[in-house]
């Protein structure tokens, strides 16, 4: 994939991380996203939240990935970005397939994350065919995202994949969005992958491509035989802007920005030399979050 790296090369801003730009957006964002899951789920955690949202922003993080069904994430997301706006790119998601569901999920993000305006409204977690058709209809979610964009709540529009590439090829195929966010990880490419079928598309394309599940779920690095930094660096030399990663704690932050922070992308080389370590244990990764596992 290096041939095609020249749309997601870094960028030089005045900020502490590097950047790529996101795609026909035009916008800079930092190759390391802050994740809504984990740790900014409770309210119960709200202290240590605010503090590592802001360390984060105070670092060079820019870009903020969330979700209606992160738990309480945009609201606690919301109590720190409503005084720090002009510094970030915000990306939340809408599930719901009917317009009116959609409408009324969205206009709550705004509240909750208390903002005029949504970056990038996400469709969320297309799971199937039926989930595409569903969303396309004249009365689905789709409808209202475009009325929301047209009316400037929303800036740019994408959709996101977590299970079966064909399945996200049909919804790229039938709307022209934005930005695609997908699984971007070690054992991807050993099993019904998107970064050899949705990659080049969106590519070609010029869409914003965001990496999710860079740590194959996580919890699964001894058994890949791989430390959390080979797999963030492994991401991150793919042609995409940024990977989102979600934390528990202020040390998980600090860990995964001083990843980065001097990021080198790897060699054809070095990727499969890793691809090939991890191989027998991709079953580890994929029956996490794609529909079927490998056979054994």
């Amino acid at each position: 994939m290096q041939s095609e790296g020249q749309r997601t090369q870094e960028v030089e801003v005045p900020t502490l991380l590097p950047h790529r730009i996101l795609g026909r957006t035009g916008q800079s964002v930092s190759i390391l996203g802050l994740g809504g899951g984990g740790l900014f789920f409770s309210e119960k955690n709200r202290g240590l939240a605010h503090q590592v949202l802001n360390r984060a922003i105070d670092l060079g993080i820019n870009y903020l990935d969330t979700a209606p069904g992160y738990g309480d994430s945009e609201i606690l997301f919301g109590e720190v970005i409503k005084d720090r706006r002009s510094e970030i790119f915000l990306a939340t998601k809408v599930h719901p397939r009917t317009r009116d569901e959609a409408w009324r999920t969205m206009e709550n993000s705004l509240v909750r994350l208390k903002t005029d305006v949504i970056d990038l409204l996400q469709v969320h977690d297309i799971k199937s065919r039926e989930d595409v058709e569903q969303v396309m209809k004249p009365n689905g979610a789709l409808a209202a995202i475009v009325e929301a964009q047209e009316q400037g709540l929303v800036r740019w529009i994408g959709v996101t994949g977590h299970y079966d590439p064909d399945a996200l090829m049909f919804a790229l195929g039938r709307f022209d969005f934005d930005t695609v966010l997908m699984p971007v990880n070690i054992t991807d490419k050993h099993y019904n992958s998107f970064i050899d079928s949705i990659l080049p598309v969106a590519i070609d394309r010029n869409l914003g491509v965001i990496g999710m599940k860079v740590y194959c779920a996580g919890g699964v690095f001894e058994q890949l035989a791989m430390t959390p930094s080979e797999a963030l660096r492994y991401a991150l030399s793919m042609p995409i802007a940024t990977a989102v990663v979600g934390v528990e704690s202020l040390e998980q932050l600090l860990e995964n920005i001083e990843s980065i922070r001097r990021f080198e992308p790897m060699s054809e080389e070095q990727q499969q030399e890793l691809l090939d370590r991890t191989r027998d244990k991709a079953a580890v990764c994929s029956s996490k979050f794609k529909r079927e596992p490998p056979a054994q």
